[in-house]
């Protein structure tokens, strides 16, 4: 069944609850009129099951909504590329062994991965490696048969979400570990508005990419997506939206990036690992 159905549904529930509310209200007000109390009294025991039916239609009609609230069902899903694992953060090889750049990616991945639970998001992670049992979460696993670069796995996760029905997309790198579930549900709002939500990267690209629908543009990354982005929707008289979020912006690439998120990043999975990893080295040290 569609969201949308389900949304009406629950509209017609709980309307039906109000009715009978009030109804019960009339009892009682008839039962607190004494001339009036013996229709009162025959009112009750004709109304019993009617009430309880309003309370039983009151709690369907809020189990429902918390159903789509806390998305039930996938009608828009986030496409996750992550890079191969022993290739992954070369620039902060000065800083971390191959084994700890895998364990910060596969940390700032978890980030993401709980910022969109209970978002209404189905996440379709893209990678050379398959990561079911390495991250926590619920998501689908795409393993591309031979890494083409970031295009093409935002490409083939956008076409595997079609295929499962998604009505919308959202690129998300998997870099981006302040992200929270609030930044994923404002975008989301936006795109009520917008068929295109782009959010802004701090180096030129971009954090984030909601199309609806997923084929709405074409896929474009470069040293300028962000211009590029705005280009193309142009090109095409698409309207879009600019989601402009400090948090979201923040990639981590190189020292500098864990700097500075080392300012902002506590309570993440990421923080905790780059804390233990990096012990008192100077970013730290420096909060």
């Amino acid at each position: 069944m569609e969201a949308g159905a389900l949304r009406r549904g629950a509209a017609l529930l709980l309307a039906a609850a109000y009715v009978l509310l009030v109804a019960r209200a009339s009892m009682l007000w008839l039962l607190e009129n004494s001339a009036l109390k013996p229709l009162g009294y025959t009112w009750l025991r004709y109304m019993r099951n009617e009430l309880m039916a309003a309370l039983a239609a009151a709690v369907l009609a809020f189990l429902i909504l918390r159903h789509l609230e806390a998305g039930g069902e996938a009608v828009l899903c986030a496409v996750v590329p992550v890079n191969e694992l022993r290739r992954a953060k070369s620039r902060l090889a000065g800083m971390l062994s191959p084994q700890e750049r895998e364990r910060l990616v596969l940390a700032m991945l978890e980030d993401v991965l709980s910022a969109l639970r209970n978002s209404g998001v189905l996440p379709v992670l893209v990678s050379p490696e398959d990561l079911r049992g390495r991250v926590e979460g619920e998501f689908e696993m795409l393993v591309e048969r031979q890494s083409g670069g970031l295009r093409q796995a935002v490409r083939l996760g956008n076409e595997h979400a079609v295929e499962l029905g998604a009505k919308a997309t959202l690129f998300l790198p998997a870099d981006v570990p302040l992200l929270r579930r609030r930044h994923v549900r404002e975008m989301l709002r936006m795109g009520r508005r917008y068929r295109v939500v782009v959010a802004p990267s701090l180096k030129g690209g971009i954090s984030a990419l909601l199309r609806s629908p997923p084929e709405v543009i074409p896929e474009v990354f470069s040293d300028r997506t962000f211009a590029e982005v705005r280009r193309v929707a142009a090109e095409l008289g698409v309207e879009l939206g600019v989601y402009d979020s400090f948090y979201l912006a923040l990639d981590i690439d190189t020292p500098e990036d864990v700097r500075e998120f080392m300012y902002h990043g506590e309570g993440t999975r990421t923080y905790r690992v780059l804390a233990e990893m990096v012990g008192d080295y100077e970013i730290v040290a420096r909060r």
